[in-house]
């Protein structure tokens, strides 16, 4: 048998080295949900919303030359970091001009690197002209700029996420440090990486204090080093079987099977202090060794499985619900509970089979006065004060009813985050900013084929933004709308009060000053803002980390607003995006909890 688990033991020792953590979102909403259905064919349509890395940092001293030109360099070297799809910054920021063809076409603002103090002066002139980059590249008082950094979603999906994020973040630290600058680094691809690199530190973190708290109570009970070192090593095999049995599924480590670890010391220590308790009464009572082990099995065994039995199966409701974290949680516990049974029940007779019989110091916890003392008090409380103790349960149930349904189902994108930590606070610098670095989308679809090249719908989408700029929770939009106000801007020599949607005659001779797509000129400038049938826009927002109570209200008043605008009957205005659908979530999430409870 001692064959038999130290096997077993290492088989799932060999599997748990194969366990990774999580580092990207956990899907809770299920996929027949129709908000989630609409996101997923966003996301084949348009791609990943949520793969920008956002950086911001004081604009004072930005274009002194030895400042722009540090920027310059970093923007570049973090293009060439493997994983990167592109970076918007003030150096590698594009506007439209005119080519000899009288064509619109996409050319970078710096077009060479400045070489002297007064070259830079006049070409950031015509940069704060462009009113596109206007809360985008630099905040509306110009005083903090932002570099956003595209990321391979096949890469952040890849354990090589860890090394692209690790080398992008070296990057602008160095930046920082270079230019006398702080930097503050967000983006959901950020705030994804810091929350498993969290989930790492506390797993470990908790699992040893849980390992340590009970290594302390042991010695105190028991007072014997024998006893701890048995203890903690069939703790031990609990803790490698529940990290065998995730990798075995294919499952990854979370916010939530992170607590598993600590827990399985929990029940793990329950049992074997059960069980070797009841050995050395035993022991004492008879004095022989075989008959003691043979009672533990006899009188330990099924109480024991079902209190272990009983625990499993309520964590193993989880399995039932709909939300996939919360299965593997139950699957994952159920099983490793029950295992850890059958391993203690079996292992610990065997193991002391092969040793010496207690000494009378290792039974002498059995006469703990202490304990003696309280046990007889709790049973003096049952049999003659009954009326008392049923006044303080009924007290207690009442109370915690009513804190019960005083519980909200709240949640933020960064509830796992502490406070004070830097990664919350350049949040909140960038919210301060530039509104926020959560993506947000807005789709709106016309029932008529090629609409959204029509001047009518993109007339409504602009009210749409102009009324949405009233909230605090949104940035500035990125948009169809956004791209034609900034070519009219254009071909009006860069004047900042043409940054509008022409007039319908006007729209017409503009529409014509874009290229034939020809070699994907025009999709390049309109890729993943509107659809291939051009029916659909999408206004692509990065917002506030509100929460979920928050973000009800704020889809509320946006659909209302919505439809005074866009007519139901001729337009369809869905809200998607990674945000609204990870706070959604947490709907479904309180509902599973719900129903397993």
């Amino acid at each position: 048998f001692v064959a038999l688990i130290l096997l077993f033991t290492g088989v799932m020792g060999y599997f748990a080295t194969k366990v990774e953590l999580e580092y990207s979102m956990r899907k809770l909403v299920p996929d027949s949900d129709p908000d989630m259905l609409a996101y997923q064919k966003f996301k084949k349509k348009f791609g990943d919303d949520g793969n920008k890395l956002v950086c911001a940092f004081d604009a004072k001293d930005l274009f002194q030359l030895s400042n722009f030109t540090e920027l310059a360099h970093t923007a570049k070297k973090i293009q060439k970091v493997d994983g990167v799809l592109d970076v918007l910054s003030i150096p590698t920021a594009q506007s439209f001009k005119l080519d000899s063809s009288d064509y619109l076409r996409m050319n970078p603002v710096f077009s060479k690197l400045p070489k002297t103090q007064l070259e830079l002066d006049s070409v950031a002139d015509e940069l704060k002209k462009i009113k596109f980059y206007n809360g985008i590249l630099l905040d509306q008082e110009q005083r903090a700029s932002m570099l956003v950094v595209f990321l391979d979603p096949a890469v952040m999906d890849s354990p090589k996420k860890i090394e692209l994020i690790t080398n992008v973040n070296k990057e602008l630290e160095r930046f920082g440090e270079r230019t006398n600058r702080e930097v503050h680094i967000s983006g959901l691809p950020y705030v994804r990486y810091r929350n498993g690199t969290t989930v790492k530190n506390e797993i470990l973190l908790f699992t040893a204090l849980a390992f340590l708290v009970t290594a302390l109570l042991i010695l105190l009970l028991f007072r014997s080093i024998n006893t701890l070192l048995i203890t903690l090593l069939f703790i031990s095999i609990g803790v490698i079987t529940m990290l065998g049995i995730t990798g075995m599924l294919g499952y990854r480590l979370n916010v939530l099977s992170g607590i598993l670890p600590p827990l399985l010391v929990v029940v793990g220590v329950q049992n074997t202090i059960y069980i070797i308790n009841q050995y050395h009464e035993q022991y004492r009572k008879h004095r022989n060794k075989a008959i003691a082990l043979m009672r533990i099995i006899s009188h330990v065994g099924v109480a024991n499985f079902l209190i272990n039995f009983t625990t499993s199966v309520g964590f193993g409701t989880f399995y039932f619900t709909q939300t996939s974290i919360l299965e593997e949680f139950g699957l994952v516990a159920f099983l490793t509970i029950n295992l850890l049974f059958f391993i203690n029940i079996i292992g610990l007779p065997v193991l002391y089979s092969f040793l010496k019989p207690p000494s009378l110091k290792q039974t002498k916890h059995l006469d703990n006065r202490r304990i003696s003392g309280l046990l007889n008090r709790v049973e003096q409380i049952v049999s003659n004060r009954r009326r008392r103790v049923f006044y303080w349960f009924a007290l207690f149930t009442i109370l915690g009813l009513v804190f019960l349904i005083r519980l909200k189902p709240l949640a933020f994108m960064v509830d796992d985050i502490p406070h004070n930590s830097k990664t919350y606070t350049d949040l909140e610098y960038i919210q301060e900013h530039f509104h926020g670095a959560m993506p947000y989308e807005i789709l709106v679809t016309s029932y008529e084929e090629g609409a959204a090249t029509g001047v009518g719908m993109l007339a409504k989408g602009r009210r749409l933004q102009r009324a949405l700029s009233e909230n605090e929770e949104l940035s500035k939009p990125m948009s169809l709308i956004e791209v034609i106000s900034a070519a009219n801007q254009a071909v009006h020599e860069n004047d900042p009060r043409h940054y509008r949607i022409p007039s319908a005659l006007a729209f017409g001779d503009l529409v014509m000053k874009f290229p034939p797509n020809e070699k994907g000129h025009s999709q390049g400038m309109l890729k993943g803002l509107v659809d291939s049938t051009y029916s659909q826009i999408r206004i692509s927002y990065q917002m506030k980390d509100v929460g979920s109570e928050e973000m009800a209200r704020l889809n509320a008043g946006i659909q209302q607003t919505a439809r005074d605008i866009f007519p139901p009957e001729e337009y369809n205005v869905k809200i998607t995006g990674t945000t609204p659908i990870f706070l959604k979530g947490n709907d479904f999430l309180y509902d599973s909890l719900l129903k397993a409870t």
